[in-house]
């Protein structure tokens, strides 16, 4: 859940499927976010929120 000073609040789940059993993936892990915020920033723009109204 993330939730924005504004109050508004956006459920946020992606999904991967790695190659690799290892525990600690820094790259997926930083696509991982990267894909929630553009998601969210989305949404945000969908709705004629500016990425830094608050």
């Amino acid at each position: 859940m993330v939730e924005y000073p504004d109050g508004r609040c956006y459920a946020v789940a992606v999904v991967t499927r790695a190659r690799s059993l290892a525990r600690v993936q820094p790259a997926i892990d930083a696509f991982i976010g990267s894909a929630a915020a553009a998601a969210v920033g989305y949404l945000r723009a969908e709705a004629g929120l500016a990425a830094g109204s608050d």
